[in-house]
């Protein structure tokens, strides 16, 4: 995944940095790529919840005796990445305190940038090419029948 989406956040990552640049930062790259984690681990949280919700709304909502009293957060706990986010966000902000960094990120480019990672992940793009590298590479998974709705 991270080679098939690489150039989307390079491009964000880029945009990040000329901002900081033109806002006088010092080690600009280095605060791109913090910056970066920052917006990508907000994000999978987001999508985290969005997909817990409509699993939840989807399969839960059934009258199903097996399905009552399912949680689908306490299954899925180990993907929830929410403290490692508070944690790189706390971090952050004591850097960025340090170093008395406050430029305001919120730019068209970068804007752009990321609603065009955001938008590929939502069309589901990112992870059909993780499907066909996996076809290709292990041509055992091609066999496997994967239903998708549209």
């Amino acid at each position: 995944m991270i080679d098939i989406c690489e150039d989307d956040v390079k491009t964000l990552r880029n945009a990040i940095q000329k901002v900081l640049k033109e806002g006088g930062v010092e080690d600009a790259e280095l605060f791109s790529h913090i910056e970066v984690t920052r917006i990508l681990l907000e994000s999978s949280i987001y999508h985290f919840e969005e997909i817990m919700n409509d699993c939840t709304n989807k399969f839960l909502s059934a009258n199903s005796k097996e399905m009552k009293g399912l949680e689908l957060r306490k299954i899925f706990v180990e993907f929830n990445i929410e403290n490692i986010f508070k944690e790189w966000d706390t971090m952050c902000d004591l850097i960025y305190d340090s170093k008395k960094i406050a430029i305001d990120l919120n730019k068209e480019t970068i804007s752009n940038a990321f609603n065009n990672i955001a938008d590929k992940f939502a069309r589901g793009e990112y992870i059909d090419a993780c499907l066909e590298v996996a076809k290709r590479e292990y041509p055992e998974f091609s066999n496997a029948k994967v239903i998708r709705e549209e």
